[in-house]
C-alpha cells in the first residue's frame, strides 16, 4: 500500500472539504496533513480524532442537539446518528442504514481507544502502525463524508 501522502488516494483523506470548521478543527486538520506528509501516522490519528470530535460537536450544536461537555466522541456520534435516523427513507432502507450507522458507534469507540492508548496523545508505549493508522483515518473520513452528504442533501425540520 502506498503512502497516503504520495497517492491519488490522498484525496480520500482530504478533510478540508468539510463545511463546518472552527479554528481548532482547521488547525487539527492542518497538523494531520503535515503528519501524514511526514509519515507520522500515530500523530495524524490523534489530530484527525480531535478534528472529528470538534466537528461532531459543531454539527450537534447546529441542530440544537444537547450533549455534555465531557461526552466522548462515541457519545456524540451516537446522538448524531439518532438525530439523523428519522430523515432516512424509505423505511425498509432506513432500518438497514440505521443498523449500519449504529454499528459505526462501536468503530468510533475503538478509534477513541486507539487514540487514547496507541498514539502520542498520551505517553503510550505501543503506538499504532502506519497501515492501521491509514485504516483509522480512512474510516473517520468515510463517516465525515456521510455526515457531509446528509448535511448537504437533507432538509431538517
Amino acid at each position: 500500500m502506498n503512502d497516503l501522502a504520495q497517492t491519488e488516494e490522498k484525496d480520500t483523506v482530504d478533510f478540508r472539504s468539510i463545511t463546518f470548521q472552527s479554528e481548532t478543527i482547521q488547525q487539527a486538520i492542518s497538523d494531520a496533513e503535515m503528519f501524514i506528509c511526514n509519515e507520522k501516522y500515530e500523530s495524524a490519528v490523534d489530530r484527525i480524532h480531535t478534528a472529528f470530535h470538534g466537528y461532531l460537536r459543531q454539527i450537534l450544536d447546529k441542530h440544537h442537539v444537547s450533549y455534555l461537555p465531557d461526552d466522548s466522541i462515541a457519545a456524540l456520534y451516537s446522538k448524531l446518528h439518532t438525530f439523523y435516523g428519522s430523515n432516512i427513507h424509505p423505511q425498509e432502507v432506513a432500518n438497514r442504514i440505521k443498523d449500519i450507522v449504529r454499528s459505526g458507534s462501536g468503530m468510533v469507540t475503538k478509534i477513541n481507544e486507539l487514540r487514547n492508548n496507541n498514539t502520542i496523545a498520551h505517553a503510550n508505549i505501543q503506538l499504532i502502525q502506519k497501515r492501521e493508522a491509514e485504516l483509522v483515518i480512512r474510516m473517520i473520513n468515510a463517516l465525515l463524508n456521510y455526515i457531509e452528504d446528509v448535511e448537504s442533501t437533507v432538509t431538517f425540520e
